[in-house]
Order: C-alpha cells, then sequence, then structure tokens
C-alpha cells in the first residue's frame, strides 16, 4: 500500500498532457476488459499476409555455418523438444509433463489466467519472478526449433513448432494470462512467430496455418492498443513499437507499420546519446535494444518504407560504441543492469559476448569490424538493401576512445583495455537500469581481466540483492561515510535513483605513450558543500594508475572513506606488505600497490559478482580504508592504487 501511494505522488506529479494521456489509456483497458472476451470479433475473415520473408531467409545449405555450428543447433533443439529450458539462471529445468505458461518454476509459484491488466505481479515479499514465465512465452527458443528443421528436414522439429504455438494459445486465452500482461513481451513473441515463420512457414499444416494467423494478428491488435507509454519512454517501448511494424508488414497493414515505423525513428534520438550509447546506463541493454533498431531496420528491406539518413548514421554509431567496449578477451563490461535480454537469437554464443553485432552490421551495412569467430547471423538474416549508406565512425584519440556525449572513455592498446563509466544516471535520470557506478571501472592487463563490474543478480525475485548489486559498495567507486552516491528512493521501488550527481567535468590528454581522464564531480555536496574530489585515471605500457583526491574545509563531516575494488573470479591476490598485494591471473602476474601520505587499512574480503541475470559466482573485494587527519583533508589527501605488470 506504502508503495502504491508513492508511485502514486510521483504519477500525479508528471506533465499534465502524460497523465491525461494515461488516464485515457487505463480507461481504455476497462473497455477492453469486455471487447477482449470476444476476440473472434476483432479479426477480419480474410486475412491476407506478406509473402516476402520479413526478417530471416533460410540457408540453403548447412555447409554455409559449418559443422560445428550445426551441430551446437541441433545439440540445442534436441534437448528443447523434451521441454527442457534454462532461463535466468535456472539450469536446465524439464517440464515433465506439459509446459506451464504461468509458472515461475524457478520458484514454483503460478499466476492465475485473468484479464491481463489485473495483475499486481511486483509482490517483493514473495520470491517469484514475473520474468521467467514472461522470458519462456517469448518463444525464442522457437526460432532454433526451425534453424534445426531447415538444416535436418527432420519432422520431429516442425511438429514440435506446431504442437508448442497450439498449446500455448490453448493456455493462454486472448489477453488473459500472465503472458499477456507485458506488451514487450507480447512483441517479442511476435517477432519469434514472424522469424519462426519465415524460415518454416511454407511448411506448416493447413489447419495450423489458420489458427496461427489468427492468433498472431491478434498479437498485432494487442501491441497496437497496448503500447506501453511513458513520460520518459524506454526498452518496453521500443519493443512495442519494432513489434507492431514487424506485425504491420506480415500482415500489409499500413497503419500498423507506420505507427511503428514512426515511433521506432523517433525513438532512437530519444533513447541514445548521439555518439551511439544507449540512455538506460547498461551495457547489456545497450546490446537489448541494438537488436531491436537492427530488427526494425530488416523488416522495412524490400519494402516501401525507409529510415532516415540520420536514424541509420545513428544506428551505426551504436555498433560503433559496441566495437569500442569489447574486452580483450572478446566479452563486455557488464555495466548496469543484466537481464539476459534479447530480441532474437540465431547462434549459441555467450550472453555476454557482443561480437554478433559486429557481424550484422558487416552484413547490413558493409562495414569491417573483425570478428574472433564467425557466429553465422549473416547467413540467416535477410539481404541488404543494395545501395545503404556506410557512416565512418572515430571516436579515437590515439589509444583512447571517447564518446563526449553519453561520457564513456575507453582505453585499449594491444591487449590492454580500460573502460571508465562516466555517463548520466540511467533513463534520464531516473536510474532506470543504471546501477551507482559513476566513475566505477573494468580493467584488463595482457588480455587478462582484472578489475570488473560485479553485474546484476536479481530483479523482483529478491530485491534486496538487486538494492546490493546496483548499489555503491558494489562498484569500484570511494564512498564517503557509507553513503550511496545517487540515493534509493525507497529499497521497495527497484527501477529509480536519486539524481545526486548535479554536474561534473571530465577532462583528457592521450598520446602514443599515455592517456589520462580527470574526472570531477559534485555527488558528495549532499554530505557537506565544502567537500571536492577528484578522480584520476592513468594508463600506459606499464599498467594502470588510479589517483583520488579528497579536500574539504569541513572535515568533521567525513566519518569515514573508502576505496572498492573487486576482482575477476579467476584472480588469486596475494599480500606481500600491507600496501603491496601480488595478483595472478591466467598464468600471468600483475604488482598491485597502494601509497598515501597518511594510514590506510586495505581488507581483502569475499565477495558476490554475477555475469548473467540469476547467476551469482564467489570472487574477491578489496576495500580501502582512508584514515586523514583533519590537516590532511583540509589541504588535501590522495590514495593512488597501480596495476602494473611483472617482468
Amino acid at each position: 500500500m506504502i508503495l502504491f501511494f508513492n508511485r502514486l505522488v510521483n504519477f500525479l506529479k508528471k506533465d499534465k498532457s502524460y497523465i491525461l494521456k494515461r488516464l485515457l489509456q487505463e480507461l481504455l483497458f476497462i473497455t477492453n476488459r469486455v471487447k477482449y472476451k470476444f476476440p473472434v470479433l476483432l479479426i477480419p475473415k480474410n486475412i491476407t499476409i506478406n509473402r516476402k520473408k520479413i526478417l530471416l531467409k533460410p540457408i540453403k545449405d548447412p555447409q554455409e555455418i559449418g559443422s560445428i555450428q550445426v551441430e551446437s543447433l541441433i545439440h540445442i533443439a534436441n534437448k528443447t523438444i523434451t521441454n527442457t529450458f534454462d532461463l535466468l539462471g535456472s539450469g536446465d529445468f524439464q517440464f515433465t509433463e506439459e509446459i506451464d505458461w504461468s509458472k515461475d518454476f524457478i520458484s514454483g509459484f503460478r499466476w492465475e489466467n485473468k484479464y491481463c491488466h489485473s495483475y499486481s505481479y511486483n509482490d517483493l515479499d514473495k520470491n517469484n519472478d514475473v520474468k521467467v514465465p514472461w522470458e519462456l512465452s517469448r518463444h525464442q527458443f522457437l526460432v532454433n526449433i526451425a534453424q534445426a528443421y531447415v538444416i535436418t528436414n527432420e519432422d520431429k522439429y516442425i511438429a514440435y513448432i506446431e504442437k508448442t504455438i497450439t498449446h500455448w494459445i490453448k493456455n493462454n486465452p486472448f489477453a488473459h494470462s500472465i503472458t499477456w500482461a507485458c506488451t514487450m513481451d507480447v512483441a517479442l513473441r511476435a517477432i519469434s512467430w514472424i522469424a519462426v515463420h519465415d524460415l518454416v512457414g511454407s511448411d506448416f499444416s493447413q489447419d495450423f496455418k489458420s489458427l496461427f494467423y489468427r492468433n498472431l494478428y491478434l498479437h498485432g491488435v494487442f501491441i497496437q492498443e497496448n503500447i506501453e507509454v511513458s513520460d520518459i519512454n524506454g526498452n518496453h517501448y521500443l519493443s512495442d513499437s519494432v513489434g507492431l511494424m514487424i506485425c504491420g508488414h506480415f500482415f500489409n497493414q499500413a497503419a500498423w507499420i507506420k505507427e511503428g515505423l514512426d515511433i521506432t525513428e523517433t525513438e532512437i534520438f530519444n533513447q541514445t546519446y548521439k555518439d551511439g550509447p544507449d540512455f538506460e546506463g547498461s551495457i547489456p541493454y545497450h546490446r537489448l535494444v541494438l537488436e531491436l533498431f537492427f530488427l526494425g531496420y530488416i523488416s522495412n528491406i524490400d519494402s516501401n518504407y525507409n529510415f532516415s539518413e540520420d536514424f541509420l548514421e545513428r544506428l551505426q554509431n551504436m555498433v560503433y560504441f559496441v566495437s569500442a567496449y569489447r574486452k580483450p578477451d572478446h566479452y563486455v563490461p557488464i555495466v548496469g543492469d543484466n537481464d539476459n535480454g534479447r530480441a532474437i537469437v540465431l547462434s549459441n554464443e555467450n550472453l555476454n559476448d557482443h561480437n554478433y553485432l559486429l557481424e550484422i552490421s558487416n552484413h547490413l551495412f558493409g562495414t569491417t569490424y573483425s570478428l574472433p569467430q564467425k557466429y553465422f547471423y549473416h547467413c540467416w538474416i535477410k539481404e541488404k538493401h543494395k545501395d545503404v549508406k556506410k557512416y565512418e565512425m572515430n571516436y579515437k584519440n590515439k589509444n583512447l576512445y571517447t564518446f563526449p556525449d553519453s561520457n564513456y572513455y575507453i582505453y585499449k592498446k594491444d591487449s590492454d583495455y580500460l573502460f571508465i563509466e562516466c555517463s548520466d544516471i540511467g533513463l534520464g535520470g531516473r536510474g532506470g537500469h543504471g546501477h551507482n557506478d559513476f566513475t566505477s571501472f573494468e580493467l584488463s592487463l595482457n588480455g587478462t581481466p582484472i578489475i570488473i563490474d560485479s553485474g546484476c543478480y536479481s530483479y523482483t525475485s529478491n530485491y534486496k540483492e538487486r538494492n546490493n548489486f546496483r548499489s555503491s559498495k558494489y562498484h569500484n567507486i570511494l564512498t564517503i561515510n557509507d553513503k550511496e552516491q545517487n540515493d534509493f528512493v525507497d529499497e521497495l521501488n527497484l527501477w529509480q535513483l536519486k539524481n545526486d550527481i548535479k554536474s561534473k567535468n571530465i577532462d583528457y590528454t592521450s598520446n602514443d605513450f599515455e592517456s589520462k581522464i580527470t574526472i570531477t564531480h559534485d555527488g558528495f555536496k549532499k554530505i557537506s558543500e565544502k567537500i571536492n574530489y577528484t578522480r584520476e585515471f592513468t594508463m600506459n605500457d606499464n599498467g594502470f594508475s588510479l589517483n583520488d583526491f579528497l579536500s574539504t574545509e569541513s572535515p568533521q563531516d567525513i566519518k569515514n572513506v573508502s576505496t572498492y575494488l573487486h576482482f575477476h573470479h579467476d584472480t588469486k591476490l596475494t599480500q606481500k606488505t600491507d600496501k603491496n598485494y601480488l595478483i595472478e591471473a591466467q598464468g600471468k602476474v600483475f604488482s598491485l600497490n597502494f601509497s598515501s601520505s597518511f594510514p590506510i587499512e586495505v581488507t581483502l574480503q569475499n565477495c558476490d559478482i554475477s555475469y548473467n541475470f540469476g547467476t551469482k559466482q564467489k570472487s574477491k573485494m578489496m576495500r580501502v580504508i582512508l584514515k586523514p587527519n583533519s590537516e590532511n583533508l583540509i589541504k588535501g589527501c590522495n590514495l593512488v592504487a597501480s596495476v602494473t605488470k611483472e617482468m
């Protein structure tokens, strides 16, 4: 009740035009409660479909993707047709009888079927997670089954597709189950169904085709009438628009195409910075949003609808950011939330490998990004426009990639790597999928990951863990008085933070030998207006250096100061002296040294890190407690941490 009241108060503070729009939408939800009981009235007597491929094309010869990829796809498909799924950290779970589409099979909780807008699914006092049935009902696993059928032509795969979709339709009446409660998931399911149809639809049985087309059409109707509009729109709104546009192309519905196209065109400028990164403060969500924009673009190939040149330039900026943030081990920094969300999956790449996005770009735009391996997305995706324009991006200053609009800074030289998070708090100052990680970083030397982000473990299934993983102490930053960098609105508000960092200044220099990034911000002004803080990063051929500088005219306001460092799980740390540690990782050795003109206390603690949603792994975290006296604080005190390569 308290959470509901707080949300109501926040809602009433919003723009009046938005409040009116939302109230009208709620009224529509009420009237649709009756209309949606008679879905047959929403389906045209004669449904016409587009005979062209909308998103994918079947490969002509399995040799296109190689024996290893074929073996992998078939292995996954054979496991899936036994109704065995690995979702959101569940590990392999098999439904021994029929799939229960309304059940969180991890916790065992089940939602009863009722009108989609009647659910209150964020029950934070329970350990269930509505993402489990939502993720399962996105039906992205069926695309893999369709690929297996294309490769083998074995009837068991197409039989499984027909059986599974028929069973889902029977158990999820139109707009009356938990799987209809989020329009984003309806849209992603529609995208999966259309992708499956692109690959194997011509071999569907006639009876199934009739059932399939009618229910897919209802998905388009539902998306159009239930678009998740907000005063600041994010990936849900984008998913809805792309899903609507793709449904529009499938059914030759010009109104759906135009509405979806207009929203998608607009949102690439609303939801990304000029230099490319997504505005939600999360690298994994950047991947999801880029996939969605890709699918929207692909659906318009061979149609009379086109995105603008500005759209294509921004889209290619998004791709360029991917090329910059990938690490020497080919994985990505897990900055911000990571719920494993995807729009389409065509291979079995690691969830934290985003290189396939570069392969899609090479296929669609003729870019020439290097890849560590083939991902074979290009074999399944429709052919590109013949004369698509390729934009040349260059945000690199010597060895430093600088993204001045979004404020990400990435050092890459040979196999050394530093990613610095200096972007605004996510979702336009709301928090959203962003964390308390301003000035946090990830570090790799000699191709070896050393210091990493802690990741994201959970959402509603464990709200306390969610708050832990987005808190300041779970990131590689300096804290004062154990205060959060951006305060939580309250512990039950899982997607909002107070935007306490109002101003910042970032300077950098870079040449062939050394790069420096210096950052100041006012995030500690809530403790005292007289606190000044600067963080400086230095990278050169010898290694890495971090310099935290702190001063204040009111030292009595500072009770404690700590700098946190979180290490990759493969690292072994051995203490040599009170200020020197040996780091061993992947057969390589590094030296970690601290220096200061005042006492410090270094404690090495066990911690949890999460590489994927729903999974945790034990690692080590270092807390460096600074103990300056009043004179140090008034004059200004430094803590320097350096990681150097052992020769």
